[in-house]
């Protein structure tokens, strides 16, 4: 529990892609945090977020258009044809009530009720060549920072390239993240 919370009432939050298969044959991995399923988040699958750049910059990377407005279908299809998939680090957190759409690392990093056993999810792709994580920095998140160190270690292990790519989160801005993502996604682009 964390200090000043004592009388807080806890609720438990379970991701909202939780029961997300992955697809078999994967080549790259896309490794995040947490996306709460509470009824108040409206996202219809990873990153799907208003705010978020990921539908933007991924299929940028290829010379592809724009897929944050798309239906899910066409996003499982982008992600089948170019052999990218997503897991994320936590499974549950235990917040405080009214607080179960909160999503800022650093909150939520002490409190993690059970991690996604990620490690065992990638020794199942046979395919598998990259993992990065959305995310550069890990300063105050020793929780999370612990785990991705692990799964770091562990690609460096089995050959696997891994990569802390800036977050396509729309509240960090930055003009050169579509460059730093096709450069790791698409590291031959012909688009221009």
């Amino acid at each position: 529990m964390v200090q000043g919370e004592e009388q807080e009432k806890r609720v438990c939050v379970r991701h909202k892609f939780a029961d997300h298969g992955l697809n078999p044959a994967v080549e790259t991995i896309i490794l995040g945090t947490f996306n709460p399923g509470h009824e108040a988040n409206k996202a219809e699958f990873f990153y799907s977020s208003p705010r978020n750049q990921l539908w933007r910059l991924l299929p940028g990377a290829f010379g592809e258009q724009d897929l944050r407005r798309a239906q899910l279908a066409e996003k499982l299809e982008f992600l089948s044809r170019r052999r990218i998939d997503f897991v994320d680090l936590i499974f549950e957190v235990e917040v405080g009530e009214g607080r179960e759409c909160d999503r800022p690392d650093a909150y939520i990093d002490s409190r993690v009720t059970r991690w996604q056993d990620v490690i065992s999810e990638l020794e199942t792709l046979q395919s598998l060549r990259q993992v990065c994580f959305t995310r550069r920095g890990v300063d105050g998140i020793p929780n999370m920072r612990s785990r991705i160190e692990e799964i770091e270690r562990y690609c460096g292990r089995r050959g696997l390239v891994f990569k802390r790519i800036v977050t396509p989160s729309g509240a960090y801005r930055r003009e050169d993240k579509q460059s730093e993502w096709t450069g790791f996604f698409n590291p031959h682009d012909d688009t221009d």
